[in-house]
């Protein structure tokens, strides 16, 4: 079991992470309520956990673990490949949310598109300040002109959907200054 992907990525977690994906499985947007396999899920990671971190003791098998999420029925394999597949998957999301969580410019991207998305004018236009005053706070680098040119392309998308042309002529002339500082810089 020790060359599951599911193993290798428990193995790479160091001990708060395993504690924070615990809590990660917990929560009821992830697992709870969903199906029936949701609650076998976070009881196979329980028993995994007792494993943690070398994940090499000598009872350590698939038909071990099947015994202990179902006493009372014969093993069967294809059972065992869901369940670390769903896990698989929910640790996937969890990775993808650590990375989130270090990524202020994506993590305020991502709502900006959201808010696009749904149409909600003052949010968005508060998301839009508050991005650029946090790009503004950055170095002056390719990144910045990069990121700061993207958000007034988001602003122009949002308002010409709204044909506000009041609004557009700030954000092509922003757009403008920011491609071309860009391309200076390159």
């Amino acid at each position: 079991m020790e060359n599951y992907n599911v193993v290798k990525i428990l193995k790479s977690f160091s001990k708060k992470e395993i504690i924070l994906f615990e809590r990660f499985l917990l929560s009821p947007y992830f697992t709870e309520g969903k199906n029936i396999r949701s609650k076998i899920v976070v009881k196979y990671f329980k028993l995994l956990k007792g494993f943690y971190p070398s994940f090499d003791f000598k009872e350590f098998t698939k038909e071990f673990m099947f015994s202990r999420l179902y006493p009372n029925l014969k093993y069967k394999d294809e059972v065992m490949r869901k369940i670390n597949s769903d896990l698989l998957k929910l640790e996937e999301e969890f990775l993808i949310q650590l990375e989130l969580e270090k990524d202020e410019i994506g993590s305020r991207k991502f709502l900006i598109n959201q808010l696009i998305e749904r149409d909600l004018g003052s949010l968005f236009n508060k998301s839009f300040d508050s991005m650029i005053n946090y790009l503004n706070g950055t170095e002056r680098d390719t990144e910045f002109f990069y990121q700061t040119y993207i958000s007034w392309e988001k602003y122009l998308y949002f308002y010409i959907g709204k044909k506000n042309y009041y609004k557009l002529e700030d954000s092509f002339k922003n757009i403008n200054n920011f491609s071309f500082m860009f391309c200076l810089i390159h």
